[in-house]
């Protein structure tokens, strides 16, 4: 009976986040941290790693800071990088992707700090670097793959090799996947293992048909089942497949169509490997969906649609495999639309780029944060308090303190253990109160 009278004593809170005003539930989560003043121009990429964010987009200024369409917030504080990237007739930032210590960025400009480059650059963590020639066109996806960047976009070349809207850098030289993809762009890159994925606005990859979707193994292509598409005909129908998300052996595909292989599904889809999946109803047919990011077992949507399934969402949902929710009240821009272009996840925040005004409720100028829930979990371990939480929390830390009346709380010195989809933290009883709190590092 010792450990369940001390058991008794304990409790567990979810760290408190602030509430904003009498808005709908959920919309304490959102956070105006980035958005006040946010950025003068729309975010099209992000990426995080650790505590920094990198952002891409058209823009001149973020958070009160110049910088000329790319920036990083180091946890604290928006920096440029360098003199960022500009030059051609509409400079703007498509895509970035991490590599070690590096920032790869894509888009469409022609100079990237101090150096003459086309499409792409390399920045090192001090200067921008050309990327062997950059391409003929314009860059709108990138991934990492072990060691080689593959690139997509709008484009004929890549350095002085004639490619077809894909590529791949090695870190010295370019090379082309058989004879690329044949249509007018790739929009969409995903990996898993040594698959890419492939999506875009195309009929057809190397010798093979294929329908806005593809794979390439490393030596070959292969369609996915009858691809995403409109109607069933020939030619383009003005579909297409903007965001990929690769999540163990499953692929999650957003953009614009309403069939998936043989089944309906409206702007998002899910392949299992072999077969095409509605997910949850879809989102409207009038919107589309332009990015997709995980955490945990969560998919997130973000583009331009007011309903997901048959629930009310302002161009931002969830999805946990067998039901939508909201994010609060959603976005919201000029004359009431808004576009979630960005998503990227760290697990326990997600950040939003695009064209937006307000993030439930709270002002956040084309960029928005919002703080994933996470609830704590506890119960007895012998003579110890077994507290848990989600996985995705690993930018949290496990405070405790005596009892609701004192007023500091302090850092639990048990380590912190993964387990299966949960962090643990064993923590010895005593015989006195014990509450406890997650807080954001």
């Amino acid at each position: 009976m010792k450990t369940r009278s001390m058991l008794s004593r304990i409790s567990a809170l979810l760290a408190v986040l602030p509430v904003v005003g009498l808005g709908a539930a959920g919309d304490e989560h959102w956070d105006g941290l980035f958005g006040i003043p946010g950025a003068d121009g729309p975010i099209w990429s992000i990426a995080v790693h650790e505590r920094d964010v990198y952002v891409g987009g058209s823009f001149t200024q973020i958070g009160g800071v110049s910088a000329g369409n790319a920036a990083k917030w180091d946890g604290t504080n928006w920096g440029p990088l360098g003199a960022g990237l500009i030059g051609g007739a509409l400079p703007e930032i498509h895509a970035l992707a991490l590599a070690g210590e590096d920032l790869y960025a894509g888009g469409y400009f022609t100079q990237a700090g101090s150096t003459a480059t086309c499409g792409i650059a390399r920045w090192d963590g001090t200067n921008w670097n050309a990327v062997g020639g950059g391409v003929s066109g314009g860059v709108r996806a990138l991934v990492v793959v072990d060691s080689s960047l593959f690139v997509g976009g709008t484009f004929s070349s890549a350095g002085a090799l004639t490619v077809n809207n894909v590529a791949k850098w090695d870190g010295t030289r370019w090379s082309g996947l058989s004879s690329g993809a044949d249509g007018e762009a790739v929009d969409s890159l995903a990996a898993s293992g040594t698959n890419l994925y492939v999506g875009g606005r195309f009929t057809r990859v190397g010798s093979v048909s294929a329908t806005n979707i593809a794979k390439w193994d490393g030596t070959r292509w292969s369609a996915l089942g009858g691809g995403l598409r409109y109607y069933d005909g020939a030619g383009p129908d003005g579909s297409m497949v903007r965001a990929l998300l690769a999540s163990g052996s499953e692929l999650y595909a957003g953009g614009d169509f309403v069939l998936a292989g043989t089944c309906r599904a409206t702007n998002i889809a899910r392949w299992d490997g072999e077969n095409w999946w509605p997910v949850g109803g879809g989102i409207d047919m009038a919107g589309a969906v332009y990015a997709v990011a995980a955490a945990g077992r969560d998919l997130y949507i973000g583009g331009y649609f007011r309903f997901a399934g048959d629930l009310a969402a302002n161009h931002i949902a969830k999805w946990d495999g067998a039901f939508w929710s909201g994010l609060g009240t959603g976005l919201q821009g000029e004359h009431g639309s808004a576009s979630a272009i960005a998503l990227a996840s760290n697990g326990s925040d997600l950040l939003v780029g695009g064209f937006l005004q307000t993030a439930g409720g709270i002002p956040s100028t084309n960029i928005a944060l919002w703080h994933i829930p996470h609830a704590l979990a506890i119960r007895s371990a012998g003579e110890a308090a077994r507290v848990s939480w989600p996985a995705t929390g690993t930018n949290f830390v496990l405070e405790a303190k005596g009892g609701v009346a004192d007023v500091g709380w302090s850092e639990v010195a048990q380590p912190r253990i993964m387990t299966n989809d949960e962090c643990v933290v064993t923590d010895p009883l005593s015989s006195s109160n014990r509450i406890y709190r997650l807080r954001r590092r």
